[in-house]
This record gives C-alpha cells, structure tokens and sequence, in this order.
C-alpha cells in the first residue's frame, strides 16, 4: 500500500459519488490507473445514482444527499419493491436525509458526550441530542408512511419480498397464542 494515499476516503468518492475517476484521482493526487486497479482488485462498485435518485438537484456536487442517504434510498426502493413509485422520491429523499443527519448527530454526541458544560458551570444536554431526536422522530414518522416496517405494512396492506422471506415478529407471537404458550 502505498504511503499517505488515503485508499478510504478514495473508495467513499469512487463508490459513493458520480465524480468522475480522473476528479477523484486529480483531487488525491494519483493516478487514475492506480484507482482502477485498486477498485477491480478490491471489487469496488460505483453507485448508479442516476437509477437511485431522478432529483438532480439531490445530488452532485452541490447536492444535499451524501453517500449515505443515496444507499438508504437504494435500500428503501429496494425494499418496497413494486410498491414504489416515483411519486414517493420526495418522501424517500426526506426519510434518507434525516437517517444521514441522525447518524452524523449521533457521531458527534459520541464524540463529544450528551451534556455540555456552559459557561457558568452548568450542565445541559447537548443540542446534538436535540437534533438528533428530531432527525429521528422524522425519519421513524416517513419510515411508518412508507411502510417501512412490518407493523406499517401491515396496516398499509402492503407486503415485501422481505415478509416473504421470512417469518415476522407477528407470526411467531401468532403461533404462540396458537399453541397457548405462557410467555
């Protein structure tokens, strides 16, 4: 490997952003051979946001979704299926970019601790904890809009090929009440 190449940050721009190779490399200082060889070597994959996202203006380089919130919208359309419709891009945008802003809150409270000190000696929470309850509060409200949970699809009458796939916590308490288990 060679030294002060920063090869993580490099595969977050090559897998993350539609920045062209060449930019990557021009902004890293090497060479765009080098970042294809790395990328095929290590089985790096571009994300196809012209297929994740229509919203140009969601993305790029002035665009307000990071690479995070571009995966959670690939996860949600993937997720619902033939339930999805363009029409939902706004609210699967809004539900992406309130989970990216959560987690980057949460990195901070993390870092930093749920109180600070102000300057007469005081504790108080965090205003991070505070935006973070409301990014989530958002997101968890999309999340039951969407149908993004079992309970959710349910009421939606909507199903996945994830409530397929695999039996819910509703069937197994189901089949518990069937059986006239004590719990």
């Amino acid at each position: 490997m060679a030294k002060g190449i920063d090869w993580e940050n490099i595969r977050e721009e090559y897998e993350g952003t539609d920045m062209p190779v060449r930019e990557i490399a021009r902004r890293n200082d090497i060479t765009h051979g080098a970042i294809q060889r790395r990328a095929k070597k290590e089985n790096w994959s571009r994300v196809d946001i012209d297929a994740v996202i229509t919203d140009k203006a969601l993305v790029g380089k002035k665009g307000i979704l990071g690479r995070v919130a571009i995966r959670k919208i690939e996860e949600v359309k993937d997720i619902l299926g033939s339930n999805y419709s363009p029409l939902d891009e706004p609210l699967v945008a809004a539900f992406a970019l309130n989970y990216e802003k959560w987690i980057e809150a949460q990195k901070i409270i993390q870092e930093e601790g749920s109180t600070v000190m102000s300057a007469k000696g005081s504790l108080y929470i965090s205003p991070y904890e505070n935006l973070a309850k409301m990014y989530e509060n958002t997101f968890t409200k999309i999340a039951g809009q969407l149908g993004l949970s079992v309970a959710s699809r349910k009421r939606l009458s909507l199903s996945t090929k994830s409530d397929t796939e695999e039996a819910s916590l509703f069937d197994i308490a189901q089949d518990l009440l069937e059986c006239d288990v004590d719990v």
